[in-house]
């Protein structure tokens, strides 16, 4: 995620895309979001982390929801800047964006600074060698009983995939698609309490949870 290929020409044009569910990349967009934000259950004075932050729409929700601090990070100059527009129109206190070149690999935040880590619809753009360091990552910021939430396509295992991959070969490309089951076993070795959501056909929310021990 750090030579910013996967980032869309024209960031209007994708926020409007996402939010009206346009193609199969986006068909459980708004449901997952809300997903996220109900579970969120934060306090004031509570901190979040969206990584990936896009055009904002889940930071600046969380933030007006909760009244908590919500710090979106994303590697796109034209996504910040847009999120920062987005955040005064709806005239939404607490929530800040950042430029950070690969927030997934390096969190600009200290041990136990947050209390949730989301990202929606980017951890596929992730290489798969690098995943389980960036779970890594989102738990080292991560308050004991802090927790992850990583909304995306996904599936079940690699036949799931490769099967979809096939059905929608005209939509779907050959990008760095989870599987629950690899998902679980990074979960599983960091010690991290874990579950999942299926959102959509093809759209899953994976929640972890920082046990004390950790």
């Amino acid at each position: 995620m750090t030579n910013g290929e996967w980032i869309p020409k024209s960031v209007g044009g994708y926020d409007k895309r996402t939010q009206a569910e346009v193609g199969i990349y986006y068909e459980s967009y708004n449901a997952t979001l809300e997903e996220i934000a109900q579970r969120a259950r934060l306090t004031r004075g509570a901190t979040a982390i969206d990584i990936a932050s896009g055009t904002g729409t889940l930071a600046i929700e969380i933030a007006a929801r909760y009244g908590c601090r919500v710090v979106g990070l994303d590697p796109s100059k034209a996504m910040v800047a847009f999120a920062r527009r987005k955040a005064r129109a709806a005239n939404v206190a607490g929530v800040k964006f950042l430029v950070a070149e690969a927030p997934f690999l390096c969190l600009p935040a200290s041990p136990a600074a947050a209390d949730l880590v989301v990202t929606t619809y980017a951890f596929h753009h992730v290489p798969d060698a690098d995943k389980a360091g960036a779970v890594e990552e989102m738990a080292r910021v991560l308050r004991p009983a802090g927790r992850i939430m990583i909304g995306d396509i996904m599936f079940a295992d690699r036949k799931a995939l490769r099967q979809a991959l096939r059905e929608h070969r005209d939509e779907l490309e050959p990008e760095y698609f989870c599987t629950t089951s690899g998902l679980a076993r990074i979960f599983r070795a960091l010690r991290l309490e874990f579950g999942f959501d299926q959102i959509g056909p093809i759209t899953w929310l994976a929640s972890a949870k920082k046990t004390g021990g950790n």
